[in-house]
């Protein structure tokens, strides 16, 4: 699995604002204070004690959150909470794109973000809806797509 400081150092190569306080684990969350605009990486484990379990990820704007899980999973009850306590929309992605035995979840989360960030013009559900749709139902070819898609945006830079 990716560790955040792998994450961080990808975000900070695809010049994505992204802080290693933004980057926890998902027993944090309530922590945050939400900003206009912020990206979360959040990882589905309660504590910095274990080794962490999967990553997902959040982009925040304004009062819309956009809730990313590469396995399409409904997100946990965390998210609800905070989205509700600060009367925040949620969309959630709900297209699988990353196979089960492939641990790049912490990459997908990244790329996602710097997709809905380098879409602005357009509404950040209709970029999330985008995104997944750079990958095909077959997800074992998934990564080869994530890892092209990374390496073009990575020579860009």
């Amino acid at each position: 699995m990716t560790t955040n400081y792998e994450l961080k150092t990808l975000a900070d190569k695809l010049q994505l604002k992204l802080s290693l306080t933004n980057i926890i684990m998902q027993g944090d969350l309530h922590k945050i204070k939400p900003r206009k605009n912020m990206n979360l990486i959040i990882n589905l484990d309660d504590s910095v004690q274990k080794n962490g379990t999967h990553w997902v990820c959040i982009y925040k704007i304004d009062n819309h959150v956009c809730y990313y899980d590469s396995f399409a999973a409904i997100p946990p009850k965390c998210i609800y909470t905070w989205c509700k306590l600060h009367h925040f929309k949620l969309g959630i992605n709900s297209y699988i794109c990353q196979n089960i035995n492939d641990d790049s979840c912490g990459i997908y989360c990244v790329m996602f973000l710097h997709y809905i960030n380098s879409h602005k013009n357009i509404h950040i559900y209709e970029a999330a809806n985008q995104y997944v749709n750079l990958f095909v139902s077959n997800t074992i070819k998934n990564k080869g797509i994530l890892m092209k898609y990374k390496k073009l945006e990575l020579k860009s830079k």
